[in-house]
C-alpha cells in the first residue's frame, strides 16, 4: 500500500502513515527496510508499506520511501535540560560554562545570547552551578550555568535537488561558525570565571559591574 507520513518523533522512534485508504497506521523505525533513512521519516513523505495485524493494532511493516528531495532548516530555538531534542536532528554541539552571576535568570539569558552569537538555535543538557562565598558574618551565593551550545535541524520535503542543496549548503555555513566561535567564547567564559573564583570576597561587586555595563565585553567580535 501507499500512503504519506503525517508524524513521526525520532527521540521516541515511531510515528504514523496515512495509506491510501485513509486509514492511520503505527510506524516502528524496525519496520523501516533501510534505517539508515530514518531522518528522511518526516512529514508530507510518500512511502510504501504492508499493512500488518499486531496486537495493538494495524501497523505499517516493510516500509519503502520514495525518492525525495529536503530542505534542511533550523528548528526554533529551544533551551532544555534534556540532551537532545524531542525533535530534529543535532548537526553540532559544543560543552560551554558560563561566568557567574548574581541572580539565576541573568545566567539563563546570557547563555541564550552566547547560543545565538555562535548562530546556534539550541541550549542542549542545561545544568544549574552555584558557589557560596562568606566574608565574616556575610554570606552569598552566585550562579552560573552549563550547557550544550548545538545547531539543530529538521527536514521538509522540497521539489528540486538544487532547493535541497542550497539549505544544505546555509546550515554547514552555520556549522563552521559555530565551530569558529563556539571556542573563543568558552575561553573568555573560563578566564572570566577563574578571575571572578580568584577575587573571591570581592565577586559580588564585579558580578554587579558585569550586569551594569550588560556584559558588552564579552558579546562583541
Amino acid at each position: 500500500m501507499k500512503g504519506e507520513i503525517i508524524s513521526y518523533m525520532s527521540s521516541k522512534k515511531y510515528g504514523f502513515v496515512r495509506g491510501d485508504d485513509n486509514e492511520s497506521y503505527f510506524l516502528h523505525i524496525s519496520s523501516l527496510i533501510d534505517p539508515s533513512l530514518e531522518p528522511q521519516l518526516v512529514k508530507g513523505v510518500f512511502v510504501e508499506f504492508e499493512p500488518t495485524p499486531t496486537p495493538k493494532g494495524i501497523a505499517a511493516k516493510q516500509v519503502s520511501l520514495y525518492q525525495s528531495y529536503f530542505i534542511k532548516t533550523l528548528s526554533d530555538f529551544i533551551i532544555t535540560k534534556h540532551k537532545t531534542p524531542k525533535l530534529g536532528t543535532i548537526e553540532v554541539s559544543h560543552p560551554v560554562v558560563t561566568r557567574f552571576f548574581k541572580c539565576p535568570n541573568e545566567g539563563r539569558n546570557y547563555i541564550k545570547q552566547l547560543a545565538e552569537k555562535a548562530d546556534c538555535n539550541a541550549v542542549l543538557n542545561l545544568r544549574y552551578e552555584k558557589q557560596t562565598f562568606a566574608k565574616g558574618n556575610y554570606r552569598y551565593t552566585v550562579h552560573a550555568y552549563k550547557a550544550d551550545l548545538a545547531i539543530v535541524t529538521e527536514l521538509f520535503p522540497c521539489q528540486s535537488k538544487q532547493n535541497e542543496q542550497e539549505s544544505f549548503n546555509e546550515v554547514d555555513k552555520k556549522i563552521n561558525h559555530a565551530n569558529a566561535t563556539i571556542p573563543k567564547l568558552l575561553e573568555t567564559e573560563n578566564d572570566t570565571r577563574e578571575n571572578q573564583l580568584k577575587r573571591g570576597p570581592g565577586l559580588v561587586k564585579v558580578i554587579v559591574a558585569l550586569a551594569a555595563v550588560g556584559l558588552v565585553a564579552a558579546m562583541v567580535s
